[in-house]
């Protein structure tokens, strides 16, 4: 698709969709577009598929009424502009459809035709034959109907909340990557700078230096990501509605948040630096047998250390609700130490509920959301499906994957780190000084090898869990309302494009997950 942008500001709230004439291109509508001065409008001007027969320009029917108008290009052009403008954050009843001279037929038969209510069509020196036939035949669908024409939606989904689902997801997806570039463009900075060099070489004792190092290292970052922090964290999910934060709040979780890694990280980074000073023939194998050692330690305490410093976890009182669920966990053969009501509400509005923990430490996590807005079948459906987990031992599964994982990743960065760097491993000051390529390899190693491996990994698990939480407790209406209830009001995108899912779904989609439910044998 060739399409042309034109705004007069950058405070947007409508799209302008500009189609042009015969013998037109993506360049016609834009002197339009700048005598009109629409305030607060981006205007899209795509160029027409076909090569008018002029030979000159462009046209969106080709043919002739003895031979018959080709217009599949056209219809399909229009369909994807739509789809990528839904994604830039306009619901179409913020969009305006306006054609000139055959643009304007196009808009006209498009518009009233297709199914969806738009902000306007404004038609300028149109032509239509059959008039009557054309506004007779007129869509009277919802917005939702358009959107979702070409998927079996389920019947428990708002159709509306769907279309909104994409396009939050999208923007938390940009908003993410905005984030990951600057985390690796501060990455590079911090090395080829010579910050890095400077740091790790101060006249010291070695202790200190590395003390000094991380502490400007993780001081430096979160400084960086701040601003891309506060907007994905705050300001977007107030935007759409989630965010139960003021301004106070948010930073005193990022407070808390800081202070926690500023802790943790001296202590994991001191051994992990230990090992290589200590092993630098066979680190790798050493490190990733300290690195399982480290995930049980850290999933145990996880819920009873770091937990409770970003949340208040009081012991639910529902005596009603507690038997009903320790008689799920005991088909499961699990004592769990205590029911949990989390104060989720105090951040935000979604909802979640978790087993967290091993041994005596192992618990059930309720949000105060999700107690709110469930009812006692649907909440027994949902942590049936967390018992899921525990009941086909995903939590040690993961962490011998990681292991595993982990192994390799570190085998391959010792190989690169040496070709790249030689002199690797020959000192600690070399190694603190290296540790930015480090890292930033490692997360490349990472990403690139295990990432869409581990979210298909987690959704074989999830669709294990989903199966448990249908053989524990056989209510398929509830696991049905759960789930949907879920998607709409957390808006989850429930039928997400396949490389989206790939990516970055570490759960089924919404939508698969009802489908499996429906077609369950209870």
């Amino acid at each position: 698709m060739i399409l042309n942008y034109y705004k007069e500001s950058d405070k947007i709230n409508t799209a302008i969709i500009a189609l042009h004439g015969w013998t037109g291109s993506e360049h016609s509508m834009v002197p339009v577009a700048k005598s009109m001065k629409v305030p607060n409008a981006k205007w899209y001007i795509p160029q027409a598929p076909y090569e008018a027969s002029s030979g000159k320009g462009y046209t969106w029917f080709s043919g002739s009424p003895e031979n018959g108008w080709k217009t599949k290009k056209t219809f399909n052009l229009m369909d994807k502009l739509f789809e990528r403008i839904i994604d830039d954050g306009f619901l179409p009843n913020k969009i305006i459809l306006l054609g000139f001279s055959m643009g304007a037929s196009l808009a006209l038969r498009y518009g009233l035709k297709a199914g969806f209510t738009l902000k306007g069509i404004i038609s300028i020196a149109s032509v239509v034959r059959d008039i009557n036939d054309l506004l007779n035949n007129s869509s009277t669908e919802s917005i939702g109907d358009y959107l979702m024409k070409h998927i079996d939606i389920h019947p428990l989904l708002d159709k509306e909340k769907q279309v909104k689902a994409k396009t939050y997801e999208s923007e938390k997806r940009k908003i993410s990557i905005v984030g990951s570039l600057l985390s690796l463009l501060f990455i590079l900075f911090f090395y080829f700078s010579g910050l890095s060099n400077y740091l790790a070489n101060i006249n010291l004792s070695f202790i200190y230096v590395f003390l000094i190092y991380i502490t400007i290292f993780h001081v430096l970052s979160t400084i960086i990501g701040l601003p891309a922090g506060y907007y994905s964290g705050y300001v977007h999910e107030h935007k759409w509605g989630f965010s139960n934060y003021t301004n106070k709040t948010w930073f005193i979780d990022q407070l808390k948040s800081f202070t926690v890694s500023l802790i943790l990280l001296p202590i994991l980074l001191g051994i992990f630096f230990w090992v290589l000073w200590r092993f630098p023939d066979n680190w790798w194998l050493i490190a990733a047998a300290v690195t399982t050692l480290i995930s049980i330690i850290f999933v145990t305490l996880f819920p009873v250390v770091i937990l409770p410093i970003f949340n208040k976890y009081d012991p639910i009182d529902d005596e009603k609700l507690t038997t009903q669920l320790s008689e799920i966990l005991h088909k499961a053969g699990l004592n769990p130490s205590g029911f949990f009501r989390q104060d989720m509400s105090r951040q935000t509005k979604k909802e979640n509920a978790f087993l967290a923990g091993m041994g005596k430490t192992r618990r059930v996590v309720i949000a105060d959301n999700l107690l709110e807005h469930m009812n006692l079948s649907e909440i027994k459906s949902v942590i049936a499906h967390e018992v899921g987990h525990y009941r086909y031992s995903h939590l040690p599964k993961n962490i011998i994957v990681g292991t595993i994982q982990q192994l390799i990743i570190f085998f391959l960065l010792n190989i690169i780190m040496k070709i790249l760097y030689p002199e690797f491993l020959t000192s600690n000051v070399i190694n603190l000084t290296l540790f930015p390529m480090f890292s930033l390899i490692m997360g490349l190693l990472s990403s690139l090898l295990f990432g869409p491996l581990n979210n298909m990994i987690s959704r074989y698990f999830e669709r294990q869990a989903d199966r448990t939480s249908l053989e524990l407790y056989p209510d398929k209406d509830a696991f049905l309302n759960a789930m949907a209830g879920l998607a709409n009001r957390n808006l989850s995108n429930a039928y997400p494009e396949w490389w989206v899912k790939l990516l970055y779904y570490s759960h089924p989609p919404i939508g698969e997950r009802l489908s499996f439910a429906e077609d369950y044998k209870v």
